[in-house]
């Protein structure tokens, strides 16, 4: 599996408020990283995500062959521009979607993973997710 190192843009990111209208789910906008990392709180989940990404790095996880590991970033939710404090989302994606774990495909009407995904081996030993 390919490492690669993460530039700081990709580690933390965030989106501000999803709205609704007619029925219709409107997704919030990107927050512009500048803007991020002025609010108070950004250097410790910048740093919580450095130390994720350095421990990921660290150990051995193999996946289907042409499977990229490009590290995590932390994506948050509801951003405001007045004292934001990141306790909305801070799921955790992949920096990367081309060859990576999440663009896995999953077999369409079963609950089970796919046989793609079934192959992931974590330190040797079998993983059904990452």
């Amino acid at each position: 599996m390919r490492r690669q190192s993460l530039k700081l843009i990709h580690i933390i990111e965030a989106k501000t408020s999803s709205r609704w209208s007619d029925g219709l789910k409107i997704s919030g906008e990107d927050v512009v990283f500048s803007k991020l990392v002025k609010q108070p709180g950004s250097a410790l989940q910048i740093k919580i995500m450095k130390d994720l990404n350095s421990f990921r790095f660290s150990v051995d996880l193999r996946g289907p062959e042409d499977t990229s590991f490009f590290g995590l970033k932390k994506l948050f939710n509801n951003y405001t521009e007045e004292d934001y404090s990141f306790d909305q989302g801070g799921r955790l994606y992949s920096s990367s979607h081309i060859n990576s774990y999440q663009s896995l495909s999953v077999q369409t009407g079963q609950s089970l993973p796919s046989m793609e995904r079934l192959s992931w081996r974590w330190i040797c030993m079998p993983v059904l997710s990452v």
